[in-house]
C-alpha cells in the first residue's frame, strides 16, 4: 500500500458514498484513472506518480479534517500537496470558478486528477450516478470539456474519452 493510499484510507475511514459503498473506493478509482491518463498522454513517470498520489488524497482536505499542514507533515511531495490544495473547493466558491482556478493554475497533476474525478463522478457504471440531477450532469459535462481543452492546450493529445 502506498503512503497516499494508506493516508487516504485512514482519513476516509467510515465514510460512505451516496450509493452506500465505502467512500475510499472513489479515491482509488480516481488515482488509477489519473495515472492511466498521465501514462497514455506520455507524461514523465514522476507526473504519473504525482497523479496517483494526488488522486488518492484529492478529497482529504475538502471532506475530512485533514489540512495542508497534515499532508506536509506526512512528507508528501510539495507538488502533490499543491495539487490536493487546488483540488479542494473552498466554501462559497462557485463550481465553475473552482474549475477555472484549477485550469488557470496550469498544474498538470491537478488538471489530470480533476478530469479523472469528474469522469468517475459521471461514470454510468456507478449506481450513485443514476440519481444525479441533470444540473450536475451538465455541470460535470462542462467541466470535462474545459479540463480536456486545458490539457490539449498544454500540448497533450488525444483528448476524447474513448481513447482514454
Amino acid at each position: 500500500m502506498s503512503p497516499a493510499e494508506a493516508f487516504a484510507t485512514r482519513a476516509h475511514a467510515g465514510q460512505l458514498d451516496k450509493g452506500g459503498r465505502p467512500y475510499i473506493e472513489h479515491p482509488a478509482r480516481v488515482a488509477a484513472r489519473a495515472r492511466q491518463i498521465a501514462e497514455r498522454l506520455e507524461y514523465p513517470s514522476h507526473v504519473a506518480d504525482g497523479c496517483e498520489a494526488a488522486g488518492w488524497l484529492h478529497d482529504t482536505i475538502e471532506d475530512t479534517g485533514t489540512t495542508q499542514e497534515d499532508l506536509h507533515a506526512a512528507e508528501f511531495p510539495g507538488a502533490v500537496v499543491r495539487a490536493v490544495q487546488l483540488l479542494s473547493r473552498p466554501a462559497g466558491v462557485p463550481y465553475a470558478g473552482f474549475i477555472q482556478a484549477i485550469i488557470d493554475s496550469g498544474d498538470v497533476v491537478a488538471l489530470l486528477v480533476k478530469l479523472a474525478d469528474v469522469e468517475d463522478n459521471t461514470n454510468p457504471a456507478r449506481p450513485s450516478t443514476a440519481t444525479l440531477p441533470r444540473s450536475l450532469h451538465a455541470r460535470y459535462g462542462s467541466a470535462k470539456y474545459s479540463l480536456r481543452n486545458a490539457i490539449r492546450l498544454g500540448g497533450r493529445e488525444p483528448l476524447h474519452a474513448g481513447q482514454w
